[in-house]
């Protein structure tokens, strides 16, 4: 047979039943401070609609900086599993040569970057 298990302290009065004080049986859920809900909806400046608090949305669009293929290409290929109607890629910043062009994917389609 397995052993009792120790009992809980649940007296907020100053000291427990064993003696001990309070302090000596404080538990993790003491120290947490508790912040009101964000609000659901506030307007963004010039009276756009959007939410003040929304960084990202369904028409967010990036620039990705140096020669990262692999990044880009997984980008492409989520926002096309996610039949996004155009990509997060806005485009590559590559600042060691002239033009540069990348053949990437997007679907079935070959298409520059």
């Amino acid at each position: 047979m397995a052993p009792a298990a120790p009992p809980i302290n649940t007296n907020v009065n100053g000291t427990s039943s064993g003696g001990r004080d309070r302090a000596a049986s404080r538990s993790a859920n003491d120290n947490i401070e508790r912040f009101p809900p964000s609000p659901l909806k506030t307007t963004g400046p010039f009276g756009s609609g959007a939410p003040t608090y929304e960084l990202f949305n369904e028409d967010t669009r990036a620039f990705v900086y140096g020669l990262q293929p692999k990044a880009v290409q997984g980008m492409l290929d989520f926002d096309f599993i996610c039949r996004r109607k155009t990509p997060s890629v806005a485009g590559i910043i590559y600042p060691f040569g002239g033009q540069f062009i990348l053949k990437q994917y997007w679907g079935t389609k070959e298409t520059l970057v």
